[in-house]
């Protein structure tokens, strides 16, 4: 499986953050590659298939959710 690290600094208080890029659905409002996210299902087991701009795809499971606090 390949592993993908990317590091910066986000002008932003950490709840905040937080708060968009734990949302299972939506990933193309933050990450520009992805042009489109289509979810299947809620919660634990679900999941979303991104359509990148030159219109490859993927899909991916969520596993597991933990809450923040």
């Amino acid at each position: 499986m390949a592993t993908v690290i990317k590091t910066g600094k986000i002008a932003a208080d950490s709840s905040s953050v937080l708060e968009i890029v734990s949302a299972f659905e939506g990933i193309e409002t933050f990450l520009p590659p992805i042009a489109s996210s289509t979810v299947s299902g809620h919660g634990v087991g679900m999941t979303r298939t991104l359509t990148t701009a030159d219109g490859s795809s993927f899909t991916e499971l969520l596993e597991a959710l933990a809450d923040a606090g």
